[in-house]
């Protein structure tokens, strides 16, 4: 019994003593913790371009209907040979045509009145351009109701994609990195305090608008796809210690 009494005594203290380090460790942990606070200043750094897009993805809707698929097949074969004979006055070649999809449906449509239903076939081919052609793409896009002079239906939605970002992103936070730094100078100069050095940086958001557009609109109301020109934002976070 004594010696299992000594045994708990010894253990007793060795726990007190790695607590007491663990106490004392965390201590002065949070001290340099508090002490490094105190001689931080946060900021944040900005940098900010306008580019212009240097794609444009295309998608033209071709519909067609028809209670006879032999018919139908020769409507929209036709239609869209007018469709790429158009997109030739506009230098948009077979190169430039990502994919075509094509889609036909059994449809039903029921009078009523008549007490009868009509089945007929729905069709619908959707061509999909990428191109670097830009200037064009608004007067093709204007232009392309003239088709439905020729028995044609047609739709046309376009959006605008920068793809360089990457080439433009190093450049941009060389920008910010300096833009956060002058604030952080500017920020403490008034108190006589100076800038001793970096203790972090990092990355912030990057965020896409449309050239003309706040900030702070929602995702969901953007109209970055649909604008030429794009504002490009990218934020860094920076702490700097000073004296």
């Amino acid at each position: 019994m004594e010696k299992t009494s000594k045994f708990q005594v010894v253990v007793s203290l060795i726990i007190a003593f790695v607590i007491a380090g663990g106490l004392l460790w965390f201590g002065n942990f949070s001290i340099s913790r508090f002490s490094l606070s105190k001689d931080l200043i946060e900021v944040k750094g900005l940098s900010e371009r306008v580019v212009k897009s240097d794609i444009a993805e295309i998608s033209i809707k071709i519909e067609n209907k028809n209670q006879d698929l032999t018919a139908l097949y020769e409507k929209r074969t036709a239609d869209k040979a007018k469709v790429m004979e158009f997109l030739k006055k506009f230098d948009i070649t077979e190169a430039d045509i990502a994919s075509i999809n094509t889609e036909t449906n059994e449809e039903r449509f029921s009078d009523y009145e008549k007490k009868n239903t009509e089945k007929y076939f729905k069709a619908i081919d959707t061509i999909f351009i990428k191109t670097t052609n830009l200037e064009q793409v608004n007067e093709l896009k204007s232009d392309i109701v003239n088709l439905s002079s020729e028995n044609v239906l047609v739709t046309c939605d376009c959006s605008y994609k920068f793809t360089n970002f990457q080439a433009l992103k190093l450049d941009m936070i060389n920008e910010a990195s300096k833009n956060a730094k002058e604030s952080a100078m500017s920020f403490i100069s008034p108190y006589g305090k100076h800038i001793k050095d970096v203790a972090y940086l990092k990355q912030g958001e990057v965020t896409i608008r449309a050239e003309n557009e706040f900030e702070d609109v929602g995702s969901w109301e953007t109209k970055e796809k649909t604008s030429l020109k794009k504002r490009v934002r990218l934020v860094v976070r920076a702490g700097f210690t000073h004296d």
